[in-house]
């Protein structure tokens, strides 16, 4: 109820005059109406000293003691930004004392505990007994006081997060917190896991929008390397650094260490370098796969780093460096299978305009592992960009570059350039044609293999068509999510002719070769990527792009069908001019629904040298599943399907499933399990079934914890 209604008992302490409800109400209306009137004018006096009257006070009884409203029983102080409530609220010009029970929101801002006092002029406050809540940090503290600027707390408990049995906390001797810059303070600091005391904490400042720590942990069982276990805590300092003191331990294998430190800052440039070291001294006899003897001393040194400035200069540099070639696959099978980390390189570019210098080194610091190195390549690309007003658009690169392949005992010095022309030929809305030119001179230098230089001097001429059309139906259906439907067609003509390419084989070294491309090749004498082992090029790629789409109803429009198919023609083959045909097509009717295929097929066969489809059905973020094949003529014949299903917020199943057609066999079933436990953590359970793997185990259980981190 309102503070001065009829119905609230009323006193005023202090004063020459004392009314009691009780006694008044027995003169009459007359002595009523001079109570009601004293009351408001009362208030309104009290109300002109008040800096903030538009905060009302509501309560089961109020009084007025020593000029302060002292509510008591469901006590409320409210305003437009910020709510108090309490056993009792003592309100006074901007201050209000609140005790028993507190409870007070502002902005984001929750405090709780057994005494407060606000000022609602400043926002600064103190209390005892107080658990404060911005989310995404929680506080406890015997003493707190604050502002909007700072709090400042005695012996108190910091958590990531809302607080549980086992939720990591820090508890602190002192405390001070930023809720703008989102940063935290903290001396004479411990880290805790529940109650227990896990660690000493170094004084200092942290971020509150990540964890100050993560944890990832797992176990289970690899025929390579027996039972094992990681540990794999992270310690963050600030925004910028990061510390792993990672440890594996495995049965047959010993102790593995793994240090790792990072380090990122993102301001208007950006700068990240990651190191690590894994080293293990390997008690095990197992036989090795790749290598031909295993060293005591096993590592993997490891370092990434990169550099942007302003979006004008980029550097990057990645160095791996490993003791033997079976490490990945004993320690680290996940990343041997999807993840090529056996690649060193360094590189940097300047961007400006239409212009890229660019330098590119590719090093070798295993010698097991062998492929082509440059050591280094310098190169400068001319971006398409139009030639003055004539209508003709530009292009080119200029390299210098020294190749190496150990393998084959090869090298070669080359400097290579590249220059085309093409006209953007007038037409009309639905067509376009481009004719092109392009010349690329490339000299090899004399070395060890070749006792002379050699310069090879090749054109090309070509032409680009394409055109356009489109048809719109009025169709509509409710259950698809059809809201009218539109065709677009293109034709896409394509020719291109290099003479004598072929000029000079054998009077240089053949390392950047022609490869196994199942993709539709590239065309044009200035992308040609196997340089040193170029064939004539007399072709014509003539195709058709269909697109299928509906308006849709967040915003544009939605993909619902696609098709594409490309012939390649040689009109200088001897035997058929026909060469492979592509085809991509997808089909998507619905949002919870991807039908995907691609093929090539070569001409002179007419059987299928590669077919790849993909299937993906979605319901929302509950379900989804992919099916994908992959076949290959005289290769791998694989069918994958891998789905995952959410029961509730807190359990998610996963299967994966992969099938070898030409072994007629199901080789790899893994099976997991993933819930939280509580708010903050995540456990994985997971069971792997495999057949025909000669390093790893028929069988396998794993399990992993990890924080929950935000």
């Amino acid at each position: 109820m309102w503070y001065g209604q009829d119905s609230i008992s009323s006193k005023i302490i202090g004063n020459k005059y004392l009314f009691p409800s009780e006694s008044l109400s027995k003169h009459g209306p007359v002595l009523n109406n001079l109570r009601k009137s004293f009351i408001i004018f009362v208030l309104l006096l009290f109300g002109c000293n008040n800096g903030h009257a538009q905060a009302k006070l509501t309560a089961d009884d109020i009084i007025l003691s020593k000029g302060a409203q002292v509510a008591t029983g469901n006590a409320e102080l409210k305003d437009q930004a910020r709510l108090l409530r309490a056993d009792k609220i003592s309100y006074k010009g901007t201050t209000a004392n609140a005790a028993g029970n507190v409870s007070f929101t502002q902005k984001g801002l929750r405090i709780v505990g057994k005494s407060l006092k606000y000022n609602l002029g400043d926002g600064s406050f103190s209390g005892s007994k107080l658990r404060v809540g911005k989310w995404p940090v929680y506080i406890e503290a015997e003493e707190l006081s604050g502002s909007p600027r700072l709090y400042e707390a005695r012996d108190a408990i910091f958590y990531y997060g809302e607080p549980e049995r086992f939720s990591p906390r820090i508890h602190a001797g002192k405390l001070g917190y930023h809720p703008e810059a989102d940063r935290y303070f903290v001396e004479d600091a411990r880290f805790k896991l529940g109650d227990y005391t896990i660690f000493s904490l170094q004084s200092g400042s942290y971020s509150t929008t990540k964890y100050p720590f993560d944890f990832i942990g797992e176990a289970g069982n690899r025929k390579a390397v027996g039972t094992y276990a990681i540990l794999e805590p992270s310690l963050f300092h600030g925004k910028e650094f990061r510390l792993k003191p990672s440890i594996e331990l495995y049965e047959k294998r010993g102790i593995l260490l793994k240090p790792s430190f990072k380090f990122l800052r993102e301001d208007n440039n950006l700068t990240q370098s990651d190191l690590s070291l894994s080293w293990i001294r390997d008690q095990s006899d197992e036989p090795p796969l790749y290598a031909k003897t295993l060293p005591d001393d096993r590592y993997h040194w490891k370092w990434e780093h990169e550099h942007m400035v302003e979006g004008i200069v980029h550097a990057k540099v990645k160095v791996s460096w490993l003791s033997d070639a079976d490490f990945l696959r004993d320690f680290r099978p996940n990343m041997f299978r999807d993840d090529f980390d056996d690649d060193s390189f360094a590189e940097a570019s300047y961007n400006r305009d239409n212009f890229i210098l660019s330098t590119m080194a590719r090093l070798q610091p295993n010698d097991f592992s062998q492929f082509p190195q440059n050591l280094p390549e310098i190169r400068g690309d001319l971006l398409a960009n139009p030639l003055g007003q004539t209508g003709f658009i530009q292009r080119g690169h200029a390299a210098l570059a020294w190749l190496r392949d150990d393998e084959a005992n090869l090298e070669n010095r080359r400097f290579d350039a590249y220059y085309g022309i093409s006209y953007d030929w007038p037409t009309a809305s639905w067509f376009s044609l481009s004719p092109l030119a392009g010349t690329r001179l490339t000299k090899y230098f004399k070395n060890e293999t070749h006792a002379e230089d050699y310069t090879r001097l090749i054109s090309e001429i070509g032409i680009d068509a394409e055109a356009f059309g489109y048809a719109e139906w009025d169709y509509a259906n409710p259950i698809w999510g059809i809201n009218g439907l539109r065709h677009i067609i293109k034709g896409v003509a394509k020719y291109r002719y290099i003479p004598e390419a072929k000029n000079g084989v054998g009077k240089f070294s053949a390392i950047e070769k022609r490869i196994i491309e199942h993709n539709m090749p590239l065309l044009g004498l200035g992308t040609i990527p196997n340089l040193d082992d170029l064939g004539e090029l007399h072709a014509t790629r003539l195709g058709f792009e269909n697109r299928l789409e509906t308006r849709s109803s967040e915003y544009g429009s939605r993909r619902l069908a696609g098709l594409n198919v490309y012939q390649d023609i040689l009109p200088s083959r001897n035997s058929g001019k026909l060469d492979n045909l592509y085809f991509s097509g997808i089909i998507s009717p619905s949002n919870w629904l991807d039908l995907a295929l691609t093929a090539k097929v070569p001409s002179n066969s007419g059987k299928i040298d590669r077919l790849s489809s993909e299937i993906i059905l979605r319901d929302g973020d509950r379900m989804k599943m992919n099916l994908t094949n992959e076949y290959l003529l005289n290769g791998n014949r694989q069918n994958l399907l891998f789905t995952t299903y959410k029961f509730n917020r807190n359990n998610l199943l996963a299967a994966g499933l992969r099938y070898d057609a030409k072994r007629n066999d199901l080789t790899e079933q893994s099976y997991t399990w993933s819930t939280t436990l509580g708010k903050l953590w995540v456990a994985e359970n997971s069971i792997t079934l495999r057949k025909g793997d000669l390093r790893e185990s028929d069988f396998t259980y794993r399990v992993g914890l990890h924080l929950n981190s935000f």
